[in-house]
């Protein structure tokens, strides 16, 4: 951390803002740092403040003891390699999103009805990113048993099997997601028993994560 009597770099390279400004505590002098470049401060006087957009700084002392850096998100940050720092991920008033709770953006939802016993995408496949499930439910809209294979790619793996009796409904909320276990694969489901007057009525919400 920038100390008293110092001369230090500070890197901007990800604050991806329009401006940073930093002012010292006895001229409060300004320095403003487009989100390219990178500058060297004299801290030979105590730091007042740092701000930007995105960006906030405590201050102890002489001492710049806190960054907490943090940028609006409506789609994915390219991935990095492990320990890449990266600027936090906000929503568009500045919470920090969880799981489930993903940026409301990436999360996307459908619709399918299953009237053939062939397979059905019900989760389309997205390039470069992992649809993965966070709510599925399954109605059996007909007068038939019917056993439903749930798959996380077309002719894919079977990852969930489910067994309806006539007009039960199965459904669920993840905690934890159900992944998909590749990049750019549909999620499917097939019906032992499906036709156009004994359908399974299908909703699934899913997440966009790479």
């Amino acid at each position: 951390m920038p100390q008293l009597g110092t001369t230090t770099d500070i890197a901007i390279d990800d604050f991806q803002t329009s401006v940073c400004e930093i002012k010292d505590s006895t001229t409060n002098n300004r320095l403003i740092v487009d989100s390219s470049g990178r500058i060297t401060v004299n801290t030979a006087t105590a730091i007042q403040s740092i701000s930007g957009v995105g960006l906030t700084a405590t201050v102890s002392g002489n001492s710049l003891s806190t960054v907490d850096f943090g940028m609006v998100r409506t789609t994915n940050p390219s991935g990095g390699n492990n320990g890449v720092t990266f600027v936090k991920s906000l929503d568009s008033v500045g919470r920090t999103p969880v799981v489930v709770g993903h940026i409301r953006a990436l999360i996307s939802q459908t619709t399918t009805s299953l009237t053939t016993a062939s397979e059905s995408i019900v989760v389309p496949a997205a390039v470069g990113v992992y649809n993965d499930i966070t709510f599925l439910k399954i109605t059996n809209c007909g007068a038939l048993n019917t056993q439903i294979l749930l798959r996380d790619a077309v002719d894919g793996t079977v990852r969930d099997i489910f067994m309806l009796s006539p007009s039960a409904t199965y459904y669920n909320t993840y905690t934890i997601p159900i992944k998909n276990s590749n990049t750019n694969q549909a999620w499917t489901l097939s019906a032992s028993t499906a036709d156009v007057t004994n359908y399974i009525s299908v909703f699934t919400q899913y997440a966009q994560n790479i």
